[in-house]
């Protein structure tokens, strides 16, 4: 099972707060936040596709660029960094242990989790159009968009890499 989590996949995470406390509410927390998401996802050789803030938790998505991109790592790297912004702020204990993921099989999907994502903010009232939202956006595509309209890429180079067979052989169980 492990080794699903080691390939140039592209991912939907979600990582809740303690307790669920709404810990991102706070717009010069919430922005460092967001400059160490894009910087660790970069590190551990992922794409931000897209993220989004919530009061209590977050969810982003990311495009795996290479062969042994990690998601386990990249997520602990993250909260682990992200714990020492929360400590210099008094904050202890500021994670839910473990984070929630999908698997993105396909380009339809990705549309899908991206736009999920996108508006988190709207479905729970925080504003009435996604691109109100401030903390959250893309490091891949322009977010918001201009008022024409910029629509995100329909890929992610983890999808376009592989080959059809390869996007579902971990829930066949093959290894190659």
């Amino acid at each position: 099972m492990i080794n699903a989590y080691i390939e140039p996949r592209s991912y939907l995470v979600t990582i809740c707060t303690k307790e669920r406390r709404c810990l991102f509410v706070e717009a010069d927390l919430v922005n460092l936040l967001i400059v160490l998401l894009g910087e660790v996802a970069r590190e551990h050789l992922f794409d931000l596709y897209a993220y989004c803030f919530m009061p209590d938790h977050c969810h982003f998505v990311i495009c795996g660029l290479d062969p042994y991109c990690d998601l386990i790592s990249t997520v602990r790297s993250f909260k682990d960094k992200a714990a020492v912004l929360f400590r210099r702020r008094g904050l202890q204990g500021a994670w839910q242990k473990g984070f929630h993921d999908h698997i993105i099989r396909d380009d339809e999907d990705l549309r899908n989790c991206a736009n999920y994502v996108l508006e988190n903010p709207v479905r729970a009232g925080l504003v009435s159009e996604k691109h109100e939202r401030q903390f959250s956006g893309s490091r891949v595509f322009r977010w918001p968009p201009f008022a024409g309209g910029v629509k995100p890429p329909l890929q992610c180079p983890s999808l376009r890499t592989r080959m059809p067979h390869q996007r579902f052989r971990h829930m066949r169980g093959l290894r190659r």
